[in-house]
C-alpha cells in the first residue's frame, strides 16, 4: 500500500471515529421531554401540575411559561415567569428521564395571577442544561388552561412518606394546644422549688412581665396596611433588627400604626400577649408570685388587650376584610408572601387566647372574635405557603424554616379549635378539602438529614470554602442529625443559628403533636431521621467548643462534617440541648451538656423562647 493510500485509510478512520463519538455526545445529550399533567384549584388559587427534563442528565431543568403563543413562533407568545422542575419524581418518571439517582423532576407551579384566564392557551418550554438541543414544549403545551384536567393538589411523593404512629385525641378544657392544666401544676409545682432551675428561670420571667407593663407602649396601636416587614417587627418580633430590606425606622411604624403621642411603638406584640398570659396562668396553676413582682390580673389584661385589638382591626384591607395572602407587600408595594411573617406571630396569638380561655377572661363575644381571628388566618397561611411552594425556589428553600413556622401555626390553630380534620390535614396532606402542600410528613424527612442522604439541590457555592462562599455555602455530603437549612453564610451566626431555628420549630411541632396524641419523637424519617438525632449532633459542636464559641478544626474535627461549620458561631445551641436532656434522659451526648446549657440559656434570652419553650427543661 503506497502512502496516499496509507494516509486516506486513516483519515477515512479518523472521521469514523469522529463521527461515531460525535453521535455518542449527541445520544449522550439529550432531548427536553415532560408533560403537564394538569391543574389544581384551591379557593383563589391555581396550580400547574406536570414533569420535565433533559435526558440523561439529573439536574433539574428550568420551565418557562408562556401564554397565548410559544416562544418559537411568530410574534412570540407573552413570556409569564419560569418555574423550576426540581421537586421530587416518581422511579417512572426518572426511568424517562434516565436518571438512576434519587430524581428531582417534578413541578408545580403557582398560576393563580390574573394573567391565567382560563381561555388562554399555555406553553412550557423546558431549558437544556447541556449541549445545543432546542428548549423544546412539553407535552400538553398549547391547550387553553380551562380545558386541563383537574388533578389533587398534593406533594408529588406524598405517600411514600409515613405518618407518625398514634390517633388524634379530643381535650375538651383549655388550655390544650401547647400545654395541659396538670402540666401547669406540675410545672408550677417545680418553680415552687426553691432554688430549683425552674424557680429561677420563673424569676427572670417575672422580671420581663414588669417590663412589658411598665414599657409605655401603646399596645392598642395596630396595622392594617400592606406592608409585611411592618408586622414582622410590631406584630411578630422584638428586635427591631433584620435584613437591611426588611427593617423600618421608628417613625415608618409609629406611623403605620398611628402611635398615640409619648408612647412607644408596639414590638412583637404576638410573643408578648403570649408571655404574659402563660404567666398569669402559671399563677393560677399555683405557682408563687415572687415578691414585688407584677399581678397576675395585670398582665391578663394586657395579653387580652393586644390579642382583643389586633383581632378587631389588624390586618384588615380597605373594606375592612381580613387580608387574603395576595394582599400583602413589600417596601414599595410589590406583593410579597407573608406566611413567614404571619404564621411566626399567629402561633403566639393562639397560645395566648387557649391560656385566656384556661384563665376564664374572655366571655362569648370576645372568643368569637379571636376564633374568627384566628379560622381566617388558617388559610390564608396555608394558602401562602402552598403559593410559595409553587413558586421558583432551589430545594433546599422549599424546606427551610419558615415551613416550621408555617406549620407550626396551621397546627396550633387545628389544636385550638380541636378541629382533627385539619389537624391531620396539615399532618398527613392527605385531606383534598384542605390542601396543604409541604405537610409535616413531607416537612420532617426533607428538614433532617438521615443515614445515606445526600444533600438538597441549593444556592450553589461561589468560593471554595466556607470562609469565602457568601451568601450560602454548603458542603457536597451531609452527615445524619444536620439540619437541611444549614447554607446560609452570610455571617457567622447563621451557620448554626438558622439550622437552630428549624430544629427549634420541630420540637414546638412535636410537643403540639404529642399533646394531640401523636408520637413524633419516636417516628423515624424515611433515612432514619429523628429529633434526638439532630439534638446529639448539634451537641458535639458544643462539647467540642462551648456554648456561643467559635467551630475550630482543632477542638471539632471529631464531628461529623465539620467542614460546613468551621467559623460558625454555636449560638442558640442550648436551647435544644436542655429539651433534649429532659426529653431522652438516657442520651448522654445530650445530658453531658445540661449544666453549661443551663447557663448559655440564662446568659442569652431569647424572648421568642418565653412562652413556647418555658419550662420544657429538667430541674
Amino acid at each position: 500500500m503506497d502512502a496516499s493510500r496509507l494516509r486516506r485509510l486513516i483519515a477515512r478512520v479518523f472521521l469514523a471515529i469522529y463521527l461515531v463519538g460525535a453521535a455518542a455526545h449527541a445520544a449522550q445529550t439529550g432531548h427536553i421531554i415532560g408533560a403537564i399533567d394538569g391543574v389544581s384549584h384551591d379557593g383563589n388559587q391555581a396550580f400547574l401540575s406536570g414533569w420535565a427534563c433533559q435526558e440523561g442528565q439529573p439536574q433539574s431543568i428550568v420551565v418557562a411559561v408562556f401564554l397565548d403563543r410559544s416562544a418559537f413562533d411568530t410574534p412570540k407568545g407573552r413570556f409569564v415567569m419560569n418555574g423550576l422542575a426540581n421537586l421530587d419524581s416518581e422511579p417512572s418518571i426518572n426511568r424517562s428521564c434516565g436518571d438512576v439517582a434519587d430524581g428531582k423532576h417534578r413541578f408545580i407551579i403557582d398560576v393563580s395571577d390574573p394573567l391565567f384566564a382560563a381561555d388562554r392557551k399555555l406553553y412550557l418550554h423546558g431549558g437544556r442544561v447541556v449541549g445545543n438541543v432546542p428548549n423544546a414544549l412539553v407535552a400538553g403545551s398549547g391547550a387553553r388552561l380551562g380545558q386541563l384536567a383537574e388533578v389533587p393538589l398534593r406533594h408529588p411523593l406524598l405517600a411514600t412518606f409515613p405518618a407518625p404512629t398514634g390517633a388524634y385525641h379530643r381535650l375538651a378544657d383549655h388550655p390544650r394546644v401547647f400545654t395541659t392544666e396538670a402540666e401547669l401544676k406540675e410545672l408550677a409545682a417545680r418553680i415552687n422549688r426553691t432554688g430549683s432551675y425552674t424557680a429561677q428561670r420563673f424569676d427572670r420571667l417575672a422580671a420581663q412581665i414588669g417590663r412589658d407593663l411598665a414599657s409605655g407602649i401603646d399596645w392598642d396601636a395596630v396595622y392594617s396596611g400592606c406592608d409585611i416587614d411592618i408586622y414582622l417587627h410590631t406584630f411578630t418580633i422584638e428586635p427591631r433588627g433584620g435584613y437591611p430590606q426588611e427593617t423600618r425606622t421608628d417613625e415608618e411604624l409609629r406611623a403605620a400604626l398611628h402611635v398615640r403621642a409619648g408612647a412607644a411603638v408596639p414590638a412583637g406584640a404576638a410573643g408578648v400577649a403570649a408571655r404574659l398570659a402563660l404567666y398569669a396562668a402559671l399563677a393560677k396553676a399555683g405557682a408563687v408570685i415572687p415578691a414585688g413582682a407584677p399581678a397576675p390580673v395585670q398582665a391578663t389584661a394586657l395579653a387580652k388587650r393586644i390579642l382583643l385589638a389586633w383581632s378587631a382591626r389588624g390586618l384588615r384591607d380597605e373594606k375592612g376584610n381580613y387580608r387574603d395572602q395576595t394582599q400583602f407587600c413589600e417596601r414599595g408595594g410589590k406583593a410579597t408572601d407573608p406566611a413567614l411573617h404571619l404564621s411566626r406571630a399567629i402561633v403566639n396569638t393562639v397560645h395566648a387566647e387557649d391560656l385566656l380561655l384556661y384563665l376564664g377572661t374572655l366571655d362569648g363575644p370576645e372568643t368569637q372574635q379571636l376564633d374568627t381571628f384566628h379560622d381566617a388566618l388558617f388559610d390564608v397561611i396555608r394558602r401562602a405557603g402552598n403559593g410559595g411552594f409553587g413558586a421558583t425556589h432551589h430545594a433546599c428553600e422549599r424546606y427551610a424554616n419558615g415551613e416550621a413556622s408555617i406549620l407550626e401555626s396551621l397546627l396550633a390553630i387545628a389544636r385550638l379549635f380541636d378541629d382533627r380534620r385539619r389537624f391531620e390535614a396539615v399532618l398527613t396532606g392527605t385531606d383534598p378539602a384542605t390542601p396543604v402542600l409541604v405537610p409535616w410528613t413531607v416537612y420532617f424527612n426533607r428538614a433532617l438529614y438521615g443515614n445515606d442522604d445526600r444533600p438538597l439541590e441549593c444556592t450553589p457555592n461561589n468560593g471554595p470554602d466556607v470562609f469565602t462562599s457568601h451568601p450560602a455555602y454548603t458542603t457536597s455530603t451531609v452527615a445524619a442529625g444536620e439540619v437541611q437549612d444549614r447554607y446560609r453564610n452570610d455571617n457567622p451566626l447563621q451557620g448554626i443559628g438558622y439550622p437552630m431555628g428549624t430544629l427549634r420549630g420541630l420540637i414546638v411541632i412535636a410537643e403540639l403533636l404529642r399533646g394531640a396524641g401523636f408520637d413524633s419523637y419516636g417516628y423515624r424519617g424515611t433515612h432514619v431521621q429523628s429529633i434526638e438525632a439532630a439534638i446529639r449532633y448539634y451537641s458535639c459542636f458544643a462539647r467540642a467548643e462551648g456554648f456561643y464559641k467559635t467551630v475550630t478544626a482543632e477542638h471539632s474535627g471529631g464531628c461529623p462534617n465539620t467542614t460546613q461549620y468551621l467559623g460558625r458561631l454555636v449560638n442558640e445551641v442550648e436551647k435544644p440541648v436542655l429539651f433534649g436532656a429532659a426529653r431522652f434522659p438516657s442520651d448522654t451526648d445530650i445530658t453531658a451538656l445540661e449544666s453549661a446549657a443551663r447557663g448559655a440559656a440564662i446568659a442569652h434570652p431569647n424572648p421568642l423562647d418565653d412562652a413556647l419553650f418555658f419550662g420544657r427543661w429538667r430541674d
